[in-house]
């Protein structure tokens, strides 16, 4: 059983607390960064001359196959551009997958991608950052490989009388639609890969909880049936003794009954048997970005202890 302590210092109505955690959580592969990163350089090779191939073949096929060759110059670049929204399509597919990957393993088919996500981690709590930085790893390193692609088809028809401009522009919408199923089957793999590592022999409620998604279906907003049970604690509370330590035993990632006791008592306890749940606690002290948001039931709950209108920073 794990065990998250909360300890007022000095004035328990001053609302400071310091926090202990204990206990291992079992996330990840068990890996050393030197091998994480060399599994990554290793793939980002392999993706990258995969792509290629599967590009340049692409757009080399479409042009042999004669089947765009009586467009112009107009419909040829729409048909490009058209080829974009596909490319960028599968592209989002796979910056999903990618980002399941590196929260699962730190690592990546994308060196770049998984340059900037360690960065922002040691850098920044904040969850959305770091995606957006793996993100914007991803797409840079895909955008830049359509510069030879275009320096190549560019070059042909300025050095070389048997390719058009139209063919070149056919090229490189066959070069983007290759991409756009290299991307899509890449994303693939990565959730296949997943999901092997994933599936346990049995359910197992030690990796099939969601304590974050569980939050979000069940505590977005105060339902009516909780509205009573606050109030009715909060009541029960007026008659227990002031200064006392108070463990809740088995609280799961909820905070939502803990609040009663934080104006009465010097020393709160909160108990779990998973850790991903006091995971889940600690992300709301620690005040982070991505944490669960507690402010409706603050407020709520200080309602019924006689604050007429709290203010935010009674909330806080």
């Amino acid at each position: 059983m794990s065990e998250l302590c909360f300890l007022n210092r000095e004035d328990p109505s001053a609302g400071t607390v310091d926090v202990k955690v204990h206990g291992d959580c079992p996330f990840g592969f068990h890996l050393s960064k030197t091998k994480r990163w060399l599994i990554t350089l290793a793939a980002t090779a392999a993706s990258t001359y995969t792509l290629d191939a599967l590009a340049a073949a692409a757009g080399l096929i479409l042009v042999a196959s004669h089947a765009l060759r009586d467009l112009d110059s107009f419909p040829a670049l729409f048909f490009l551009s058209s080829t974009y929204l596909i490319w960028g399509a599968g592209l989002r597919v796979n910056l999903t997958a990618n980002w399941a990957l590196l929260e699962r393993t730190g690592m990546s088919a994308n060196v770049l991608s998984k340059a900037a996500y360690d960065i922002f981690k040691r850098r920044s709590k904040s969850e959305q950052a770091r995606k957006l930085a793996a993100g914007a790893g991803y797409v840079g390193a895909e955008l830049a490989k359509e510069a030879p692609y275009y320096a190549g088809a560019i070059g042909f028809v300025l050095l070389s009388d048997s390719v058009t401009a139209t063919e070149a522009i056919i090229f490189l919408g066959g070069a983007n639609l290759g991409a756009a199923a290299y991307e899509y089957g890449l994303a693939r793999m990565i959730r296949a890969l997943l999901r092997r590592a994933d599936a346990p022999a049995y359910a197992s409620f030690d990796t099939d909880w969601a304590p974050r998604q569980y939050l979000a279906d069940y505590y977005s907003t105060i339902g009516s049936d909780e509205r009573q049970t606050i109030a009715f604690f909060v009541e029960a509370m007026r008659h227990s003794a002031p200064d006392e330590p108070v463990l809740i035993f088995g609280v799961g990632p909820t905070l939502h009954h803990v609040f009663l006791a934080a104006g009465r008592d010097n020393e709160i306890h909160l108990g779990d048997y998973l850790p991903a749940n006091l995971a889940e606690i600690e992300r709301w002290i620690n005040r982070d970005a991505d944490a669960h948001n507690w402010g409706p039931f603050v407020r709520y709950t200080l309602v019924c202890e006689g604050v007429a209108f709290p203010t935010d920073e009674d909330v806080i």
